[in-house]
């Protein structure tokens, strides 16, 4: 996923929204109009201190089913005018299409294939999932999920609207929202909205017992005390280049691979459940000293048979 970063304060408002909240958010500040379709995006997902202090449940979970490229909702048609011509209103209102879609049911739909990205801008493969639940780190959570349905529908339906009325957005529909593989196996931060579960990402991916990550936000303090290591990578500033306020020094990831213990640690520091082990500072050499003072004498011979 690439890594972006938001404006405050559409920033603090989409960290206390989630994924099903974000894409209603963008929605909102996207402008409407007739101009062809353009797209240029910026923002982040939150810390993982704020999302790991938010989370109802963690877990690592391995997708069983991931979304697949059908639609759910039919086609749009605009709205009649009084004059009977059929077009979109001003303020963009829309109608769902008399006759629904052939073989399209009321729940997404779920592929067994994997496919690694979208093929295109509109393709929305990947949204939403059914998890199987191999650890419970926090929470309770029974043996099988699904998550981002919410996400899912709300990506949807945004689509259905440009389809309608092409028009210049701020971000695509579907920008930063998680998309799954099947088979891979994830640490996903969760909560229970409207009856369902939502990923709150960051989430990362896990592989062969360690948590690996290109992207992400995380304090100078969890990452010396737990994810410094050879071979990853952080950089104490904002993705922008900025630093970060002096109060609440953070920095963000390059490459992260470490084993699921620590990163569990990680998460557990980031709650305020645990402290950051003390070290032992490095020892110091002491430098050597002559313990003999005064004046240094010959040693005695005798005199050598000399008298």
């Amino acid at each position: 996923m690439s890594r972006y970063r938001l404006e405050e304060p559409l920033f603090r408002l989409l960290s206390a929204l989630g994924v099903a909240g974000l894409l209603a958010t963008f929605a909102l500040v996207s402008p409407r109009g007739g101009t062809p379709s353009a797209y240029a995006c910026s923002g982040a997902w939150p810390p993982l201190e704020d999302v790991a202090a938010r989370a109802q449940a963690i877990a690592i979970v391995r997708a069983l089913e991931v979304g697949g490229p059908d639609y759910t909702i039919p086609p749009l048609t605009p709205t009649a005018t009084p004059t009977g011509t059929e077009s979109a209103t001003s303020t963009g209102t829309v109608t769902a299409a008399s006759t629904s879609t052939p073989g399209v049911s009321a729940t997404p739909t779920i592929a067994s294939t994997p496919r690694t990205r979208p093929q295109s801008s509109n393709d929305i493969t990947g949204i939403g999932a059914r998890m199987l639940v191999e650890r419970t780190i926090l929470g309770s959570l029974s043996t099988e999920i699904e998550v981002d349905k919410a996400a899912r529908i709300v990506t949807e339906t945004e689509l259905r609207k440009l389809e309608l009325t092409p028009n210049l957005t701020s971000c695509m529909p579907g920008f930063l929202v998680p998309r799954y593989e099947v088979g891979k196996t994830y640490l996903m931060f969760l909560r229970f909205d409207g009856g369902a579960w939502n990923n709150t990402p960051p989430m990362f991916e896990v592989r062969d017992g360690m948590v690996i990550a290109d992207w992400g936000e995380v304090s100078v303090a969890a990452w010396d005390a737990f994810l410094a290591g050879p071979g990853n990578e952080f950089r104490p500033v904002l993705e922008d280049g900025l630093p970060f306020p002096p109060e609440r020094p953070m920095g963000t990831i390059l490459h992260l691979e470490v084993p699921v213990a620590t990163f569990i640690d990680a998460i557990r520091f980031a709650r305020g459940e645990i402290k950051a082990p003390t070290r032992a500072p490095e020892p110091t050499a002491t430098p050597r000293s002559n313990a003999t003072t005064g004046t240094i004498s010959p040693p005695d011979t005798g005199d050598a048979g000399l008298r």
